[in-house]
């Protein structure tokens, strides 16, 4: 507990911060308190919970508290922005950080803007997917908007002109680092071309970064009457970046490394992400989104069940005897799951419906398709007042045995936490 006393300190300044007189400086600060159960069980991937046991998962109660403070301080046509968040976890001890997720400088004179510093771009069009999203951070499916504040920005130096009715960027992304001196690593120089072409917003996006193909995205949004958009994505490159599991080269052996490839990398075929989907107010309130995504480098169904068999294959090893190689070679194994997904064809619908001026009711659900095994997101929020929330929030994986959600070694999670704005 005594590594948290530093930034409960700061978090207490964090909230005074708007009582503060600072002049021009404009302070908005958030507080996210929250509590976590995760539910874990055996499966194909998890055989006897040896998995979650060997790595000694929390099973009980996990807690964080965050406060966060945005501050914004304009002079002439310079502006500062600087985002500071503290948390403090318990989860199996307790830990705290401090970490600034924004912090940049802009220089805006009219038609041309420039951007220096940690800052949250989106490029994308997409609710819970983004293929030509090149500079923003992954959308959680739980927060896609980032209401809750846990984006971190990448630190990117951007110039963008604007005109009537297109606009042009060029962006260099990097990783600022500090050894003998401070440096700009694993630069990557991204461009859009953004134009309104009969009401329908279109952009063409491209990323060129040392040792890989190019990658080429067009995404849109058209808006249709009052209530209805549509939206798409579409990102290609030569060859994929995505790690593959070797077990499906190799068979079932026990690596003693890393059995992670970019199997594709030199391939000359492209390679694609895909998105297409649209959200609609209906008249009483009723807000929904769907959406359909596709990567053609994806697991497919066959080679999933290829996978299933290889960890029963695992199971049967270390119950034989070769239980240390064979547990190392199952905990590889759950690298095999992303909150994206790993296979190749998702639909996505999100609800969300207003009970009364307070009460909140939404519901995310994301389907493989090729499986049919799901995550489904409820979740329901209660206004105190203007400036409290209370909510209750679960994420279910359900399917059969050998499907992707179904063979997660996690059934669930239980939250609930309160959100001070």
């Amino acid at each position: 507990m005594r590594r948290a006393f530093p930034v409960l300190l700061m978090e207490t300044l964090l909230i005074l911060l708007p009582v503060l007189r600072l002049g021009a400086l404009e302070v908005k600060t958030y507080g996210f308190h929250r509590v976590l159960w995760n539910r874990y069980r055996a499966s194909v991937f998890n055989p006897q919970s040896a998995g979650t046991d060997y790595l000694e998962f929390n099973k009980g109660l996990n807690c964080y508290l965050t406060q966060y403070a945005e501050m914004d301080q304009s002079l002439g046509f310079l502006r500062l922005r600087a985002d500071l968040a503290g948390r403090v976890t318990r989860e199996e001890t307790w830990d705290a950080t401090l970490r600034f997720p924004q912090l940049y400088l802009t220089l805006d004179t009219g038609n041309w803007v420039v951007l220096a510093g940690r800052s949250i771009q989106r490029w994308g069009t997409g609710f819970s997917y983004n293929p030509t999203d090149v500079i923003g951070p992954t959308r959680e499916l739980s927060d896609p908007d980032n209401s809750e504040r846990r984006a971190v920005g990448k630190d990117i130096l951007m110039a963008e002109y604007f005109g009537r009715s297109f606009s042009a960027a060029v962006c260099l992304l990097g990783k600022l680092s500090w050894e003998d001196k401070l440096q700009f690593e694993k630069k990557r120089l991204a461009a859009r071309l953004y134009g309104n072409i009969a009401g329908a917003d279109l952009s063409l996006i491209t990323l060129f970064e040392d040792g890989h193909t190019p990658f080429w995205g067009l995404n849109f949004a058209y808006v249709l009457g009052d209530r209805l958009e549509i939206h798409g994505e579409a990102g290609w490159r030569s060859g994929s970046e995505r790690p593959r599991h070797l077990a499906l080269e190799q068979g079932n052996v026990l690596f003693i490394q890393s059995p992670y490839e970019t199997s594709f990398r030199n391939e000359k075929r492209p390679f694609g992400d895909y998105l297409v989907g649209f959200q609609y107010t209906f008249p009483s309130d009723l807000f929904w989104v769907f959406e359909y995504y596709h990567r053609d480098d994806g697991y497919t169904r066959e080679e999933w069940q290829r996978l299933t068999e290889y960890a029963r294959f695992l199971d049967q090893e270390r119950q034989a005897g070769f239980s240390e190689a064979a547990l190392g070679n199952l905990l590889w194994c759950f690298q095999l799951f992303s909150a994206q997904g790993a296979m190749r064809d998702y639909f996505m619908s999100h609800l969300q419906y207003p009970l009364s001026s307070r009460l909140d009711l939404q519901a995310t659900v994301l389907l493989n398709g090729q499986d049919w095994s799901s995550v489904f997101i409820p979740e329901v929020s209660f206004r105190t007042g203007n400036s409290l929330s209370i909510y209750l929030r679960s994420f279910i994986f359900e399917g059969r045995a050998d499907s992707e959600y179904g063979s997660f070694f996690q059934s669930g999670t239980i939250e609930g936490g309160i959100r001070i704005r």
